[in-house]
């Protein structure tokens, strides 16, 4: 047993005072295990096995206090992922030859077939995690905490997810001990033992083992991750590749598993003397109670990464431009990780800018039907404008007051952010010409689209007769205070003439932007209204976000010395605002070199398959079928609704595989059939998830990874460790070959700045393999 370091340690000070008072919290925790952190591949299964087969002394006595409250079981309960389990009883069989007393809970069902004693005089009890998902588990666990009656009667969310009652639990399983009569649990027995369907949280255990122990972060503050805190046993162990060192963040929520107390995080704002302290408890934690076994004997597999970079077509280059320039848009809609998720999954498919679910037939038919809806959305929110305008001017005639009018008209264009020398000295002339000033007003050209726009409706609408009117005002306006409605009403004016002026710059933005890419910009489309230059190549401009084309030296210093656009002033600073089209649309650079030096091309099928595929999953596709005769391949994505498109690319285009999908033994037959079947007419590619199933798996069969996107993550380093962790499915003991990952990178798009930030020293050695030489492509 170790003993944690002081926690919670204040020392304040008032120096105005001359006193300082320090408060120490000293705790003190009894642990017995760890975590075991070899890497992938150095037998943390077999080093476990080895572990209960040998253990022939007794476990310590349960504390006095707690006995009555818990049954004793002599057997180590393991909690595994639902796709090793079948993995886990063939070393079991493999290590031990069938010795070993094993209970496997594959499903609920076969834990409702059990009884406490069959759970107590077993030597290991495999079990996945998914069972305390599952909703009978956590039905059954609230019963057994509460009245069956109270059960009945809960909420079946509540029922599902929410906390249970341990201390309930707990006093009921003691009353069952003493008196099998004294709870209604639905059975006629005389032995406290013979309780069949119990609850793991019933027993305590020799010791606990927690497989893949690193996934468990994700479950914080969650009542599954308190179901596994609430798991008791003599010793407690965690088997991760990938030990908890990334964060205070990950390594104190870890901690909690061992009954530890809150370790301390850092403060924000952040305190020296607090991190400081943070870090010591962490790293004392972990220097005591996490190891790392390693052996110069053991020989690395082999491992060679290649990056390959797809071109996207003009017509998916247009689309990403696009959506950069929506979710930079939508800037306060959307977090940082949404707009790098839609911006990944478009780099694979040009469908998900609209949704992966509804495809189009290809890159050209996404374009056509992307203007048409932004078409179709720009006059709605023009007709949404016009009819703003057409409730002030209702408004206005109520009142029958024109210096109202023209006041408002003022107050809405200057609200649109013109000022007042270009709206002129309206009211200059007298009451009498209030009107006619009004009108010429609207009438006049701005420098500013938005007040333009706001004008052409106000004008619109005050030429159109009552009828008309009264038909396009909508609902009736329920007016008590005419005052406060004016200014309601300039409010929904102005902000209905910025979304309307907002979807036409779509719409003109991308037009531009897919001209540009096909190279069917006009002369004039390609001058510079700064320098008055024209016929500009691609490489010389920049597009605004506001979609106008500049040169891009003559655009940059404008942007840095006023921060707006030349012709409508529309703000340029920040992120996404300006981007140079030759970052975007720039042609194919000199074709990929492998580590053999030899050069590589990716996808240059034309045909409708392939066109609907997308340039990406065409590659993927056309890659998958350039590896060699006899290899199998591991290919991860990271989210469902692109899995499941990868997984039609690949059938459409002649390419059988496996999805790890379907119930626990559907899945583990899946993988049986991968690993084991090496005819000619073998499944030899394998799709999995990048977040879900690239833990733990032995599928040395492969020795090819595919990565179809960079691992989107919370950090680099939880990306890192991920993409470890599916590596190291195929590269681990029992590996014969060489391992090859494949990295497949949309150029010109964020895969290029994550892949550099995540894997730089691969990404720096690409970039200098791929510069042009004096050979040629």
């Amino acid at each position: 047993a170790q003993v944690i370091p002081p926690a919670h340690v204040q020392a304040p000070q008032h120096r105005e005072l001359h006193w300082q008072i320090e408060v120490v919290h000293r705790a003190f925790y009894n642990i017995r295990g760890g975590i075991l952190g070899d890497a992938p591949g150095y037998g943390k299964t077999a080093t476990t096995i080895g572990l209960v087969d040998a253990g022939v002394e007794g476990p310590p006595e349960i504390p006095s206090d707690q006995q009555p409250y818990f049954f004793h079981s002599k057997a180590s309960l393991v909690l595994v992922p639902s796709n090793l389990l079948e993995q886990w009883l063939g070393e079991i069989q493999k290590f031990t030859a069938g010795t070993m007393k094993v209970i496997a809970i594959k499903t609920v069902a076969n834990l409702k077939s059990l009884t406490v004693a069959q759970l107590c005089d077993a030597a290991l009890v495999l079990c996945s995690y998914r069972l305390l998902y599952s909703k009978v588990y956590r039905h059954r666990l609230q019963q057994l905490a509460g009245l069956a009656l109270a059960v009945e009667t809960t909420d079946q969310a509540t029922t599902e997810t929410g906390p249970v009652d341990l201390r309930s639990l707990r006093r009921n399983t003691r009353r069952f001990r003493e008196d099998v009569r004294s709870l209604l649990w639905g059975e006629e027995i005389n032995d406290p033992s013979q309780l069949s369907f119990p609850v793991l949280e019933q027993l305590w255990w020799r010791r606990i083992v927690l497989d893949e122990f690193h996934e468990l972060e994700a479950m914080g503050n969650t009542a599954q991750f308190e179901s596994l805190r609430s798991i008791h046993a003599h010793y407690r162990w965690g088997l991760t590749g990938t030990p908890p060192t990334r964060d205070l963040s990950q390594v104190a929520t870890l901690a909690q598993i061992f009954h530890l107390g809150h370790l301390p995080l850092e403060e924000k704002p952040p305190s020296a003397y607090r991190t400081d302290l943070a870090q010591e408890m962490c790293q004392h934690f972990l220097d005591h109670f996490a190891r790392q076994n390693t052996s110069e004997e053991v020989t690395p597999v082999p491992l060679k990464e290649h990056i390959l970079v797809v071109d996207p077509t003009p017509e998916e280059r247009a689309i990403y431009l696009q959506c950069s320039r929506d979710v930079s848009d939508a800037s306060g809609a959307l977090t940082d990780e949404d707009r790098a998720e839609r911006l990944i999954k478009l780099c694979s498919h040009f469908a998900a800018y609209c949704g992966l679910a509804t495809a189009a037939a290809d890159a050209t038919g996404e374009c056509h039907r992307i203007i048409s809806t932004k078409q179709e959305h720009a006059k709605k929110t023009y007709n949404v404008a016009l009819q703003r305008a057409v409730q002030l001017e209702l408004l206005w005639q109520r009142l029958d007051a024109a210096q109202y009018r023209h006041s408002d008209q003022q107050d809405v264009c200057r609200s649109l952010g013109v000022d007042s020398a270009e709206l002129g000295a309206a009211g200059a002339e007298g009451d009498a010409k209030v009107a006619e000033v009004g009108t010429w007003t609207l009438s006049r050209s701005f420098s500013s689209p938005v007040v333009s726009l706001a004008a052409t409706v106000l004008l619109e609408a005050s030429r159109m007769p009552p009828g008309q009117l009264q038909r396009l005002s909508g609902k009736p306006l329920e007016i008590s205070d005419l005052a406060s409605a004016r200014e309601a009403a300039k409010g929904r004016m102005v902000s209905a003439a910025q979304t309307a002026l907002s979807a036409q710059r779509s719409v003109e933005f991308f037009k531009r932007t897919l001209a540009a890419a096909r190279g069917e910009a006009s002369a004039e489309q390609r001058s510079c209204s700064i320098c008055l230059e024209e016929d500009l190549t691609e490489d010389q401009l920049s597009i605004t976000v506001c979609a106008h084309v500049f040169h891009t030296d003559c655009l940059n210093e404008v942007v840095k010395h006023f921060g707006t656009c030349p012709v409508c002033r529309h703000g340029l600073t920040g992120k996404n605002k300006v981007t140079s089209l030759a970052a975007e649309l720039a042609p194919a650079l000199p074709a990929v070199r492998s580590d053999k030096g030899q050069k590589r091309r990716l996808s240059s099928d034309t045909s409708e398959t392939s066109k609907k595929a997308g340039s990406k999953l065409a590659a993927l596709a056309v890659h998958l079928q350039s590896i060699s005769a006899g290899e199998k391949v591991l290919v991860f994505c990271q989210w469902e609704d692109l899995k499941k498109h990868i997984s039609d690319t690949l059938q459409s285009m002649g390419v059988p595989h496996f999805q790890l999908i379907g119930n626990l033994f559907q899945r583990a037959e899946i993988l049986r059939r991968f690993q084991e079947e090496s005819h000619e007419s073998a499944v030899r590619v394998l799709l999995l998830s990048l977040e879900h199933a690239a833990s733990g798996t032995n599928l040395t069969a492969a020795n090819h990874v595919v990565f179809v996107h960079p691992m989107h993550a919370a950090s680099p380093e939880k990306a890192v460790a991920y993409e470890a962790q599916a590596i190291a499915r195929c590269r681990r003991y029992g590996q014969e070959k060489t391992v090859h990952c494949w990295r497949l990178v949309a150029r010109g798009t964020i895969e290029e700045t994550i892949t550099a930030t995540h894997q730089k020293d691969l990404w720096q050695d690409h970039v200098a393999r791929s510069a042009p030489t004096s050979g040629g492509a």
